[in-house]
């Protein structure tokens, strides 16, 4: 397996920079994905490293040999689009074994009448590789149909044969799930992670869905305003963002973020309410933002009253939007159905123990050793 890398990728259309330096190393075999919003530059990314954009600065590195002047097809990545871009007056058999035969047969035994007689012996390898990929993604039975004879996710699954078939050093997967219903969606994350696993292949792939890069991913960069601001596992970015905006983006339903204010005593206070630490925070005065996830509030006799002014009731869990006084936003708690007040009901939220996350008025998360139970009381 192979190392990939990004070093100082910078990309601008016209006077509008789209990426901003961005360096990236992509572990072997691991699966990656660039998360962010719309714009951010994730999907440049990726095409600066498939070879399709050309970057204004900066070097692609594959298994440590610069590959920044290489034309694509001799990168060996395999690239899987948002849509399925599957030919269709072809069958799926036929789909899938084009890549390998513009790769590995010549001009000749690619003519339409001689070719198949001087490459039969070929051919038949060929047909044999699109057979046993066809049996790993279960589709094999669908060899003989054309993409429009197929639902969503059986297109989905030739599109991943199509790029499997070439045995490459990398799948490169631009929001490839984009444009499947949301049961479909779920589904096909549990089989791409089953399919990485047997595969032990890299994937790299561009999503702005959360669920997406929560759910399958070994790491995560998450992408804004064309930098990284944080690249980790899954769970260390959800429980320890870096920034106001890694808290704010990660995380269904969003975090909830208070402004505070931290006074001259080194004590921080929430709406009048006293939050208390372990240390002072000395070195900071004036606003701050408290950041507070759904189930790190709770019902309690002390805290920010409120009043409930909506309910999102999912079976295992209820999502109460509480109304408080001076906040812009109603708080989001999740309670157990058995605790949930109707709406219009009052309540008062308290934060858990060690639960609060503290971001400076530019957004850098302050890191507090020791820091003890963010309660508002």
């Amino acid at each position: 397996m192979t190392e990939i890398a990004l070093r100082g990728i910078a990309k601008s259309f016209g006077e509008t920079p789209v990426l901003n330096g961005v360096d990236l190393t992509v572990r072997p075999g691991e699966f990656l994905t660039l998360v962010g919003p719309s714009g951010c530059g994730k999907s440049t990314l990726l095409r600066i490293l498939a070879g399709l954009e050309a970057a204004d600065a900066g070097q692609v590195q594959i298994g440590g040999q610069d590959v920044t002047t290489v034309r694509p097809a001799a990168r060996n990545l395999a690239m899987v689009f948002q849509s399925y871009a599957l030919y269709p007056h072809l069958s799926v058999a036929d789909n899938m074994l084009t890549p390998l035969k513009l790769r590995d047969l010549g001009r000749v035994e690619n003519l339409p009448l001689i070719g198949p007689l001087v490459s039969r012996g070929k051919r038949a390898g060929l047909r044999a590789e699109v057979q046993r990929t066809a049996e790993i993604l279960k589709i094999d039975h669908l060899l003989g149909r054309k993409p429009g004879q197929l639902s969503g996710g059986q297109r989905q699954r030739v599109a991943l044969g199509r790029a499997m078939v070439r045995q490459p050093v990398a799948f490169l997967m631009d929001e490839p799930l984009s444009n499947l219903d949301a049961a479909l969606r779920v589904h096909m994350r549990a089989e791409l992670s089953q399919l990485h696993r047997s595969l032990g292949t890299t994937f790299i792939y561009v999503t702005h869905d959360q669920a997406e890069a929560l759910t399958m991913s070994d790491r995560m960069a998450v992408m804004m305003g064309g930098d990284i601001l944080q690249l980790g596992a899954p769970g260390a970015i959800y429980d320890d963002p870096d920034t106001v905006q890694v808290a704010g983006f990660i995380g269904s339903p969003k975090i909830n973020l208070i402004p505070g204010e931290v006074d001259g005593a080194g004590a921080l206070r929430i709406l009048g309410y006293r939050v208390p630490v372990d240390m002072e925070l000395r070195n900071t005065r004036g606003p701050v933002t408290v950041g507070l996830r759904p189930e790190h509030l709770t019902p309690a006799a002390n805290g920010l009253a409120g009043r409930v002014v909506h309910r999102e009731n999912l079976g295992s869990d209820v999502f109460l939007h509480v109304g408080v006084e001076g906040l812009e936003q109603p708080l989001t708690m999740r309670v157990p159905p058995a605790q949930a007040p109707a709406a219009g009901a009052p309540i008062r939220c308290a934060a858990k123990q060690d639960c609060a996350m503290i971001f400076a008025p530019g957004g850098k998360r302050l890191r507090l050793p020791q820091a003890r139970t963010a309660v508002v009381a």
